[in-house]
């Protein structure tokens, strides 16, 4: 905990606007803990096909990353 303002040590950072397959593990890389995705999943034929590749690609991305 930051003694000084009483925030926690670690800041989610959530990343909402553009995000679809092809940039879902870089902009995790980036540093994004959360994505929010409107079009990038509701414009594809397969929402639950989407939605679990996206997660792949981010976990994927995650693991990289630490």
């Amino acid at each position: 905990m930051n003694s000084k303002r009483g925030l926690p040590d670690v800041v989610r950072t959530s990343v909402d606007g553009g995000i679809k397959l092809d940039n879902a593990a870089e902009v995790v890389s980036a540093g994004a803990t959360g994505l929010v995705s409107a079009s990038g999943i509701f414009a594809t034929p397969d929402y639950t096909l989407t939605i679990t590749e996206m997660r792949a690609r981010g976990t994927s991305a995650l693991h990289r990353h630490s």
